[in-house]
């Protein structure tokens, strides 16, 4: 491959709509060098330089200690695509935050099917759905527990969703990914919040392909059916209240950042903010509802929460682990199961984490979380482990006796 000039813009080429999740940090190749060794690589150092405004970038360098924070990312993965021809999902950023990882997942080297995190051997992965870069530490903290990969929706997938948006659609997608990636089961699935339900009717699409699935993992994941039934006025209150917790999570997001990476996060979420409430005047004088969105103004987690609140989960008597917060959203200040009901789902356990909807995820409470998510992963395994050895052992017995 020639080596193009890293001012240069990048040519065009088509997009490569065949995954919807990346492996967990793949292995890279080894190199001698901090630059650029190829085209892709030259190309990606000029997006990177562009977009985070650091001047020289190493292919070795990570996105987050450059200074890099969600809507910085947003703007780098659209760069990729345009400039590359490649749809990376935000969330490949997480296991892949270095030039060189991102170029090993553009180029597509390696089998998919072995590049869960070695160090973790013979452990049942927990696929997570969902999570942007604002999930990092929790990825970086659970990734070091227990085997655990990303799965993030593509935007090339919202734009093939016909509204009404129905979540057992946008699950499709993410199982024929997860099958791809592990062709048989068991399987660990999670998510948090919306990205709960998206796991659970995950599970429940595979358990009918007669898959085994040996823990779905919620977290903050409200049922919808309890939230449409409450009044009004309470979910009005639980909507402030959601508001006030986001202010919470996103000063101890900036304060992290630090001032010049925190400033500019700032500007950005009130930049989108401002688009949000331009969209809103246009439907609305349209007079389209929210859950029939069209062409660009159609916003991946709109489509997602417009499915989500809509959905009616159905019985499951699979293993599943619910973790709240510890200051849990009015509506259900008096329900540690967020509205879950046991004769729907017997097999499910309750957990409490520090934090609010938003903090349980980051520093300082995400330590706490992770363990938990990890020690549950762990007893799920020991316990489909328990159920195989004895399965095996009553067919032994069966063979035995027929003969």
């Amino acid at each position: 491959m020639s080596v193009r000039d890293p001012r240069q813009n990048a040519d065009d080429g088509k997009v490569d709509h065949e995954t919807l999740l990346f492996a967990p940090r793949p292995v890279s190749r080894a190199a001698v060098a901090e630059g650029p060794q190829d085209d892709i690589e030259y190309r990606l150092v000029t997006i990177w330089q562009d977009v985070l405004k650091v001047r020289p970038v190493g292919v070795r360098d990570n996105f987050f200690d450059l200074g890099g924070h969600s809507l910085l990312a947003a703007r780098l993965f659209a760069r990729i695509e345009h400039s590359l021809g490649k749809e990376l999902p935000m969330a490949s950023l997480l296991d892949a935050p270095t030039i060189e990882q991102q170029a090993d997942l553009i180029r597509g080297h390696g089998d998919r099917r072995s590049q869960i995190a070695s160090q973790h051997s013979g452990e049942i992965p927990l696929f997570y759905l969902g999570g942007d870069p604002t999930f990092q530490p929790l990825s970086q903290r659970l990734g070091a527990l227990h085997a655990f990969t990303s799965l993030g929706i593509q935007a090339s997938i919202a734009r093939h969703l016909r509204s009404p948006y129905s979540l057992e659609d946008i699950a499709e997608h993410f199982v024929d990914a997860i099958c791809e990636r592990r062709p048989e089961g068991p399987y660990m699935l999670g998510g948090w919040c919306a990205h709960g339900l998206l796991a659970l009717e995950s599970a429940q699409q595979l358990r009918r392909m007669g898959k085994e699935v040996a823990l779905v993992a919620l977290l903050e994941t409200l049922n919808p059916v309890k939230l449409r039934e409450q009044t009004g006025l309470i979910r009005t209150i639980t909507g402030i209240q959601l508001k006030f917790n986001l202010l919470a999570f996103e000063r101890s997001y900036v304060r992290e950042l630090g001032r010049k990476r925190g400033l500019d996060y700032i500007s950005g979420r009130l930049t989108r903010k401002v688009a949000e409430i331009r969209r809103g005047f246009r439907r609305n004088g349209n007079h389209a509802p929210k859950d029939q969105l069209d062409g660009d103004e159609r916003n991946l987690l709109e489509v997602l929460y417009a499915a989500a609140s809509n959905y009616l989960p159905r019985p499951y008597d699979g293993p599943v682990t619910l973790i709240h917060s510890r200051k849990r959203l009015y509506g259900f200040a008096n329900d540690p199961t967020l509205g879950w009901d046991q004769s729907f789902y017997p097999q499910m356990q309750f957990l409490e984490s520090e934090g609010n909807h938003y903090t349980m995820y980051i520093q300082p409470n995400v330590d706490g979380l992770a363990q938990k998510i990890a020690a549950q992963a762990k007893a799920a395994q020991k316990e489909w482990e328990q159920q195989r050895i004895s399965q095996d052992i009553l067919s032994a017995n069966r063979l035995r006796s027929a003969r």
